[in-house]
């Protein structure tokens, strides 16, 4: 018998936080339950959102900037803000 999924997510929410997201898709390469865990958008949103929190200091924004910015992003728009950071970081 297997840990229930619950204790699963724990696990991997702290993997993918040290990790980073590449540990989503090695954690998905597993095995079908891993899969389907991770690839989950409650799963996903809750990683995005731990990660969000672990390093922004969100008591000192304003409510309206929190609800504009305290959100996850889709893919594309990551993509987009990788080619920015990449083009000033040169």
């Amino acid at each position: 018998m297997g840990l229930p999924s619950s204790v699963l997510e724990d696990i991997f929410i702290d993997v993918v936080l040290q990790e980073g997201d590449k540990a989503i898709l090695t954690l998905a390469l597993v095995c079908t339950c891993f899969r389907d865990l991770v690839t989950q958008e409650a799963f996903r949103r809750q990683a995005y959102i731990l990660w969000l929190d672990s390093v922004t200091n969100w008591t000192v924004f304003s409510t309206s900037y929190k609800a504009e910015y305290y959100k996850m992003y889709r893919q594309a728009m990551w993509r987009h803000f990788q080619k920015l950071h990449s083009r000033i970081c040169r």
